[in-house]
């Protein structure tokens, strides 16, 4: 995708909201607001990149650290093909080239193994989308180009039109047939890790791959395979919870069709904005343009009907057959994964038969409150629980915010901003190598060092396409949990 034009040319709205916050500098030279931060995302990324590049072995794969997979041993393996392409699609989110040599031995040795476990074929889709639909995108203003000018994303609009243009046929099967595998290992419900049982955590990474699937528009999700998962879902979130101060969650306030009407007319402005751009000689100030389009759009998709919220999360597995305490937990990790998978089924079953007004209702209801049970136990120095008690998978739990935020379209739960907080964390979390590794992680440095990436660049693919809010205006990194 070649893009010669930036200003004149919309490129996205997540682009587009880079833009303007580098419009609000004073003079020549100086930097705009948020270019501390984006310079210290852009510096942890690349170091991180080039750890997991670092610790990639000779046959093209990657494994866990840590004997080698530091949890309960739940699995005849430990599952090297879903971490190595978790290790493929967090490079290429950060902006690895396709071409380079770790991506291409990553995805030779993939290529050459059976679909095994569901969690590595998830992240297989997902590695796979990846590869035709990232591209680097250099957004100018001017004729100098600060670091903070430089926006690495997707073209959202875009994606689906990429990869039906590049992929080559080998791979657009390859996607075709891990959803297809995807679809014959789904249990009473939703899915599991091993044989007994059905689990939140395995369920989630379907339901991206799912995600990928609709927006690619490769394949069709059966509306009936959907609804047994939002049934489970719902089923089983918390039964009561305290009542949350309202704060918008569009994903629950809204219809898709209404997030994407709001789109459209977003788009139609910065069209009009673009064509404003080409014809003057000064500089449009950030606040103008903010004011006079984005505010607008905003406030019709975050303005929506004040309903009341609960927070009410959602456990590992409500249904163990071994009645392991842990796996009952109320968890952060565990709400974002029902947040993530009603969110995804709405997208899909919003507009069939089955999903009537009375479902929908019990959907949006459940994504809110899940939402406010995040605001509620809002962390990110720890992966929250409802007894208060300290649990395991902390940077899993973050990138689960960044995808629970990405899907929802919240850019707060409740007063917390999720993206600043988590990243001046995470950034000040970042070891000499690189690396990334929580003394209560996941299964060792590379994993969490993915996890890590694939926050700080906003991976998930969002359902519509509504820009974040322009980076804060800091000058400096602190970690937010130090007072």
């Amino acid at each position: 995708m070649k893009l010669k034009r930036i200003c004149g040319v919309c490129i996205g709205l997540v682009v587009f909201f880079a833009v303007a916050a580098a419009f609000g500098q004073e003079a020549p030279g100086q930097e705009p607001p948020g270019a501390a931060m984006q310079n210290s995302i852009d510096n942890a990324v690349k170091k991180g990149c080039e750890y997991l590049k670092s610790q990639q072995m000779a046959d093209g794969s990657w494994d866990y650290i840590d004997k080698p997979f530091s949890l309960p041993p739940l699995v005849e393996s430990h599952l090297v093909e879903g971490c190595t392409a978790l290790c493929l699609y967090a490079l290429l989110k950060g902006g690895e080239s396709p071409k380079s040599p770790a991506i291409e031995k990553g995805f030779a040795f993939i290529r050459s193994r059976p679909f095994r476990h569901v969690y590595s074929v998830s992240c297989y889709v997902l590695a796979l989308s990846a590869l035709y639909t990232e591209e680097e995108v250099e957004v100018k203003r001017g004729e100098e180009v600060s670091q903070a000018e430089k926006v690495r994303t997707v073209v959202r609009e875009e994606a689906a039109k990429e990869f039906g243009k590049k992929a080559t046929p080998q791979d657009k099967k390859l996607v075709t047939d891990a959803i297809e595998w995807l679809l014959n290992q789904q249990k009473a419900n939703v899915w599991r890790y091993p044989e007994h049982g059905e689990d939140a955590s395995n369920t989630q990474y379907v339901m991206l791959a799912f995600n990928e699937a609709r927006r690619l528009k490769i394949c069709q999700i059966p509306p009936d395979r959907c609804m047994k998962v939002a049934e489970y879902f719902l089923k089983y979130q918390e039964k009561s919870g305290p009542e949350v101060e309202w704060f918008p969650v569009p994903g629950a306030d809204l219809t898709i069709r209404e997030m994407q009407k709001a789109e459209k007319e977003l788009k139609k402005e910065i069209g009009k904005v673009d064509k404003e751009l080409e014809k003057s000689k000064d500089k449009i100030r950030a606040d103008e343009v903010t004011t006079t389009v984005v505010d607008d759009a905003r406030k019709k998709m975050f303005g929506g009907e004040k309903k009341k919220m609960f927070a009410r999360g959602w456990c590992y597995m409500p249904n163990d057959p071994e009645k392991e305490k842990w796996r009952a937990e109320i968890t952060g990790s565990m709400t974002t994964s029902g947040i993530i998978a009603l969110t995804v089924c709405k997208s899909i079953l919003e507009g069939t038969p089955q999903y009537t007004a009375d479902f929908a209702a019990r959907v949006d209801q459940g994504i809110r409150d899940g939402c406010a049970w995040i605001a509620k136990k809002f962390s990110v120095s720890t992966n929250p629980t409802g007894s208060g008690e300290s649990y395991i998978h902390h940077y899993y739990y973050l990138y689960g915010l960044e995808r629970a935020g990405a899907l929802t379209l919240a850019t707060n739960f409740g007063t917390n901003d999720w993206y600043k907080d988590g990243t001046q964390l995470i950034i000040s979390q970042q070891h000499e190598d690189g690396n990334w590794q929580s003394p209560r992680g996941t299964g060792g440095p590379v994993i969490d060092t993915c996890f890590a990436i694939l926050f700080l660049k906003r991976a998930t693919t969002p359902i519509v396409n509504v820009p974040p809010p322009p980076l804060y205006t800091g000058t400096q990194l602190t970690d937010p949990n130090k007072k």
